[in-house]
């Protein structure tokens, strides 16, 4: 089975130091055991946030950074993205995170879940897939 499959890896949500003007988290990806490597890149899509299940309002998450490098994603190799969001006094409280991730050649099927918190205001963007 392909660690790019949902149900084949776990992400999880960790806030990250902020820089000027934004609040940062990094998602972190990591594959199930016996699982098949695979490639990533650019940015994850679709961003969609929620607070125990029940949806927040926001934006369409504007990529950034190098859409075209691939990463390889499997067991031991995780991955990770940053998501910044515009400092604000009072972002909506998130701690599920859904997107899409895609691959060198298109979409990788199926909507991926991280969990942790995070903050959620106007002007979200998302970087691209990485190494960890």
């Amino acid at each position: 089975p392909s660690a790019c499959r949902p149900a084949n890896q776990q992400a999880t949500i960790h806030p990250a130091p902020g820089s000027a003007g934004h609040r940062h988290y990094t998602v972190v990806l990591s594959a199930a055991p016996g699982t098949s490597p695979c490639l990533l890149s650019g940015s994850p899509s679709d961003l969609v946030f929620s607070l125990n299940g029940s949806p927040r309002a926001s934006e369409v998450a504007v990529p950034y950074g190098d859409q075209t490098r691939a990463v390889e994603f499997g067991p031991g190799e995780p991955v990770q993205f940053d998501v910044q969001v515009r400092s604000s006094a009072g972002p909506a409280r998130a701690n599920e995170l859904e997107f899409s991730l895609h691959g060198p050649g298109g979409d990788v099927p199926g909507g991926f879940l991280a969990r942790g918190p995070i903050g959620v205001d106007a002007g979200i963007q998302v970087g691209p897939v990485t190494e960890r």
